[in-house]
C-alpha cells in the first residue's frame, strides 16, 4: 500500500461546505508610528569602536585590574 499526499486541500474544504482559505502572510504591514531611537550610549560605543579600529584606544593596566577586582568583590 502506498500513501500519497496528493489530495488538494481545496477539495476537502469544498466537501465540508467551506470556502477555500488563502494562505496567510506572516509579514506585518508597516505603520506610520514605527520609529527607532538611538541612545547616547550607542553614540559613545560608536566612538569607542572607531578609536579601537584606528588603534588609538588605550586602557591603562591599573583600570583593568581595578575593574576585575570590583567585579570579583561584587559577586
Amino acid at each position: 500500500m502506498q500513501i500519497s499526499n496528493l489530495l488538494p486541500t481545496n477539495s476537502i474544504a469544498s466537501d465540508l461546505g467551506l470556502s477555500p482559505q488563502t494562505p496567510k502572510s506572516n509579514a506585518r504591514p508597516a505603520t506610520p508610528q514605527d520609529s527607532v531611537e538611538i541612545s547616547s550610549q550607542a553614540s559613545h560605543f560608536s566612538q569607542i569602536q572607531a578609536a579601537y579600529d584606528a588603534g588609538t584606544y588605550n586602557v591603562s593596566p591599573s583600570q583593568i585590574a581595578n575593574s576585575i577586582m570590583n567585579y570579583a568583590t561584587a559577586r
